[in-house]
């Protein structure tokens, strides 16, 4: 898994069906339709390195290709 710009992360949940409910400073409080609840700290220029996205896949219930198909 590759490190990622956080506006690029963000841009691939919102296409993966997450909606962004709510942001409080730098983080963003994220929504699915079937009920998944994501909270993800955002800073646009700043990278995600690999351990960080794949803890934010995990908790959004998505797999590296599922994830990789959206990017």
């Amino acid at each position: 898994m590759p490190a990622l710009r956080q506006s690029d992360l963000l841009r691939a949940l919102h296409a993966a069906g997450f909606v962004t409910l709510r942001q409080k400073g730098s983080h963003e409080f994220l929504h699915h339709a079937d009920c998944r609840r994501l909270t993800v700290a955002i800073h646009p220029s700043a990278e995600a390195g690999p351990p960080v996205v794949k803890k934010i896949l995990r908790d959004a219930g998505l797999t590296e290709e599922e994830f990789l198909d959206r990017i």
